[in-house]
């Protein structure tokens, strides 16, 4: 639709559908918009008063990735279980994210903190060095939202 993903608040999504947080003023663009794609047309797509929504809550399942550097190919490769140069498909076809905005370099490096979303696959919280193994890798403890 032409959005600006920093334009957006949360979307919470879940078995029954989605709640998206806008401000009021995109409200009616989002929901004219929505209406005319596609894959929306059989959804009830409706404006609630913020106070009505459901409440965000994070559940995150608690992983631990080994890589040789922080190399967002590295990470990514660790993250969905495949090789670096699916990774790098992953990367090149834009579905991979670091702090909502789309990466095109595979060499780009990962700080502790940061959000890489692969589109998906899902969504990780990069927390912190855990330990290094023996042969000098590094175990990565990461958050994935469930």
């Amino acid at each position: 639709m032409g959005i600006d993903r920093a334009k957006i608040g949360d979307i919470l999504v879940d078995d029954n559908g989605a709640d998206i947080y806008v401000f009021r003023v995109n409200t009616s663009y989002i929901i004219q918009g929505l209406s005319e794609l596609t894959r929306f047309r059989k959804s009830r797509i409706e404006e609630i008063d913020i106070i009505k929504a459901r409440k965000k809550t994070n559940n995150f399942e608690e992983l631990s990735i080994i890589v040789s550097s922080m190399r967002v190919d590295n990470i990514v490769a660790e993250l969905v279980s495949s090789s670096r140069n699916k990774a790098v498909e992953f990367i090149e076809n834009e579905r991979v994210l670091v702090n909502y905005d789309i990466i095109s370099k595979n060499s780009k490096m990962i700080n502790y903190g940061d959000i890489i979303t692969i589109r998906g696959k899902g969504k990780f919280i990069i927390d912190a060095l855990v330990r290094n193994t023996r042969g000098d890798r590094l175990v990565v403890g990461v958050r994935k939202y469930a």
